[in-house]
């Protein structure tokens, strides 16, 4: 192995030969660790600088504003005049509204939404709410009976072959007519329904609505509906007098089970009630103690069609039964729905409706004269009455 040569440099002032230890060679790590020292360092100082100025005491006027108790001024704000920098729209406080209720922790929130769904969510409820009050009457705000001219004393009418019903009051609370409270009770032993026959309001012959189905052993409440439009088309507003009979049959045979005779109730003021008989227009037929008189067309009471109002009083000691034959409207031969009934010492308007179809077939949209003849026979075996000759009724234009 050669020999080292010893490294140095020669001083012509001293005539000796220095000699000199050479220089180590530096690695590059060194250079890296010394620069990641100096990176922790210098960010040490810096979260230290941070750290101690957090730290720091706030200036004064802010160690007034934390210290200062509520209602007390700083010595800074003294000096300071007192000026008021206004308030963005979105900083502004509302106000609460004084009869605003506080919040209920339990209440649902406000459904978001915006005004105008909001708007058609409230009208689709109020025509809902409209639909129900048509179809099944409200009772909130239904119309209460007119306590002195319909009010009742609760009347037994029927209590025979295990059956008891009772009146016990008026209502109107339909849509489609005032009506006739009913408690019906069942002890026959078998399932029964009850309906009525023959009714009459005020001497008129009326419509109803009533069917009700009674398990044997068990009662209901039920209401007898005399229909609006047939007591208007009589001029009657206010109920005084009613009149039928029950027919009450098996509810799964269909047998017969009892037809009672006419029973007749009075409202309270019935005897001092002062009813008009409107019996103007068109006089018909007057013969055998009956009379027909035409009263008026009407084009929107029936969906079905246009009606000629009728008028028959029935002053014979037998129920009838009126219809026409050979019925024409300005000569094109039209059969009409028409064929009432009506009680002795009884009167009825009745509606002789033609087919909307069957006006657009013959292309009929004015009424110049309606011809006919009346086939009126008795309710009970069709015995016939009368068979009147043509009858012409020009309508007043």
């Amino acid at each position: 192995m050669a020999k080292k040569q010893p490294t140095g440099y020669y001083n012509p002032e001293t005539g000796e030969f220095v000699q000199t230890t050479p220089a180590k060679k530096k690695h590059p790590i060194n250079f890296v660790i010394i620069g990641v020292v100096v990176i922790l360092l210098f960010m040490i100082g810096k979260c230290g600088g941070s750290s101690n100025k957090e730290d720091a005491p706030e200036t004064d006027a802010a160690a007034s504003e934390t210290v200062a108790e509520p209602g007390e001024t700083t010595a800074q704000e003294a000096e300071q005049p007192k000026t008021e920098t206004p308030k963005e729209v979105s900083e502004i406080e509302e106000v609460p509204s004084a009869v605003e209720p506080e919040a209920d922790e339990k209440s649902e929130p406000e459904l978001n939404g915006t005004p105008e769904e909001k708007q058609a969510e409230e009208k689709n409820g109020s025509l809902g709410d409209l639909l129900s009050n048509l179809l099944f009457g409200n009772k909130d705000t239904a119309e209460e009976p007119k306590q002195d001219s319909e009010a009742i004393d609760e009347t037994v009418l029927i209590n025979e072959a295990g059956i008891k019903i009772t009146a016990k009051g008026t209502e109107r609370k339909n849509l489609f007519g005032p009506g006739l409270k009913l408690l019906i009770e069942n002890d026959s032993g078998k399932n029964l329904t009850f309906q009525v026959r023959n009714v009459s309001v005020n001497g008129y012959m009326t419509d109803t609505m009533f069917s009700s189905n009674v398990a044997s052993g068990k009662r209901v409440n039920d209401s007898i509906i005399f229909q609006e439009s047939s007591l208007s088309r009589s001029g009657i507003d206010t109920l005084a007098e009613m009149e039928f009979a029950f027919h009450i049959f098996d509810s799964e045979s269909w047998d017969t089970y009892l037809d009672t005779t006419p029973v007749e109730i009075k409202t309270k003021t019935a005897d001092s009630l002062n009813f008009v008989i409107d019996d103007s227009g068109t006089l018909l037929y007057s013969e055998n103690g009956i009379r027909i008189i035409a009263k008026d067309l009407s084009m929107n009471e029936n969906i079905l069609g246009p009606s000629l109002h009728i008028f028959i009083e029935n002053n014979t000691d037998k129920s009838i039964t009126v219809q026409t034959r050979n019925t024409s409207i300005n000569g094109f031969m039209i059969d009409p729905l028409f064929s009432p009934e009506i009680d002795s010492g009884k009167r009825i308007v009745s509606s002789m409706t033609f087919m909307k179809s069957n006006l657009e077939e013959n292309e009929i949209s004015d009424f110049d004269s309606f011809e006919f003849s009346f086939h009126i026979f008795e309710t009970s075996g069709w015995n016939t009455i009368v068979d009147t000759n043509a009858i012409v009724y020009k309508p007043e234009s």
